[in-house]
């Protein structure tokens, strides 16, 4: 995290190398109750926008090579629509560049604009009058070798680290060399977090908005779990600053289904 001045901070989310599994606890807080102590492991940030904000609108301003222009729009979709689930707010897209939105979503290739080659994306929490509030940060730095696609499915390694890799090169058993790529729904989901105002959970490793992601694949399944908000401290959180959906849990629990299959994605490449 990179202090800007005493009114604003800059959080980032790098990758997870460990090879254990980050677990997203209890998922079921859905009416908008609030645990009696919620603890993150340092003072919560000090600003939320005004309750009465309850929409939100979105834009691009440029885009990935690494995944077609619908791809990443579906994604950035449903990493907000994951929100609007839970919480009572509205989040719409803006297909008009030039107009101005609350959240724009960038992607740079200036390694220099991020705090470190393992910085997967950035935000800046929200502050009074700042004019960096909304500014949604992804890292595709050629020096940082990553390759983003919409759950984080693998790909051939060579997207990943065409330095080190070569296009058709296959491992041990004669199967095509595969490498992780990294998951634009679940950075979207975290990075809209600090936006809203809400700092990282340094404590509770598999929330939403600990300051790593976990892998989003094992043995070629997607691991659901991983791309839930948790209501250990983050649905809490947003609940609390931005009231709650109310939605019925068996209509949650059909829509993550939905949202966590490729097909919901790969039928726009």
């Amino acid at each position: 995290m990179t202090g800007f001045g005493s009114d604003q901070l800059r959080c980032s989310l790098v990758q997870d190398h460990s090879k254990k599994d980050s677990i997203n606890y209890v998922l079921s807080r859905l009416d908008g109750t609030i645990p009696e102590e919620i603890e993150i492991g340092q003072e919560d940030w000090k600003y939320r926008y005004p309750k009465e904000k309850k929409f939100f609108s979105w834009k691009f301003v440029d885009h990935t090579p690494d995944m077609k222009g619908m791809v990443q729009l579906r994604a950035m979709q449903e990493a907000f629509n994951s929100v609007q689930k839970i919480t009572a707010l509205t989040i719409d897209f803006e297909k008009d560049k030039r107009k101005k939105t609350d959240i724009t979503v960038e992607w740079l290739e200036n390694i220099k604009e991020f705090s470190g080659y393992s910085v997967l994306a950035h935000a800046y929490l929200f502050a009074p009058g700042s004019k960096k509030n909304g500014i949604m940060e992804f890292n595709d730095s050629p020096e940082s070798k990553w390759y983003f696609t919409a759950l984080g499915w693998p790909v051939p390694a060579y997207l990943v680290d065409a330095k080190n890799f070569f296009k058709g090169q296959k491992d041990s058993l004669g199967e095509l060399l595969m490498r992780a790529s990294q998951s634009v729904v679940k950075i979207g989901m975290h990075e809209f977090g600090h936006i809203v105002g809400l700092r990282h959970d340094l404590i509770n490793k598999g929330t939403m908005m600990y300051p790593s992601v976990s892998r989003s694949y094992d043995g070629g399944k997607v691991i659901k779990n991983t791309f839930y908000w948790d209501s250990i401290t983050s649905i809490p959180r947003l609940t609390e600053s931005y009231g709650s959906s109310h939605i019925i849990p068996q209509h949650l629990y059909r829509w993550r289904g939905r949202r966590t299959r490729e097909s919901t994605y790969r039928r726009y490449e």
